[in-house]
């Protein structure tokens, strides 16, 4: 069994997206031969490292190939997904947050293989002007 050849191409060439935003582009595979498969999707995945229990969650799946479809030995897949609300990248000395574009391909007469395009996920920017830690306005004293 060989492990096929997977590549990502996006769109964008950003490596900084916010809630809301589309991360959009092609998910490539080269094989030796056509293949089945049991899993081939792209996802927006986060995961914790540093001290500690080491986690990981999908933001958001796009399947490529629902399970028992045949797949060409060479294909190329368009995909869009939208960028999730949270957890935010963070990078701290006992923690940190990442997160990956993730093309995984799983199968019979394959061996699984997985190709990943780091980026960071903050929260948007305030508007010119708008300061969020001003206190609210309050009405004067009577």
């Amino acid at each position: 069994m060989a492990a096929p050849e997977l590549m990502l191409h996006l769109e964008d060439a950003r490596t900084v997206f916010h809630p809301g935003d589309r991360i959009a582009g092609e998910a490539h595979v080269v094989n030796d031969s056509e293949w089945t498969a049991t899993q081939f999707v792209v996802e927006l995945r986060w995961s914790t490292y540093g001290r500690g229990d080491q986690d990981t969650g999908a933001g958001a799946v796009q399947v490529l190939a629902p399970p028992g479809q045949e797949v060409p030995a060479r294909s190329s897949h368009r995909f869009a997904l939208t960028v999730p609300p949270l957890p935010w990248t963070y990078h701290g000395r006992a923690l940190k947050i990442g997160w990956c574009v993730r093309l995984y391909a799983g199968g019979r007469h394959i061996t699984d293989s997985e190709t990943t395009v780091d980026f960071e996920l903050r929260p948007r920017p305030e508007p010119a002007g708008v300061d969020s830690m001003a206190p609210p306005d309050l009405p004067p004293p009577e």
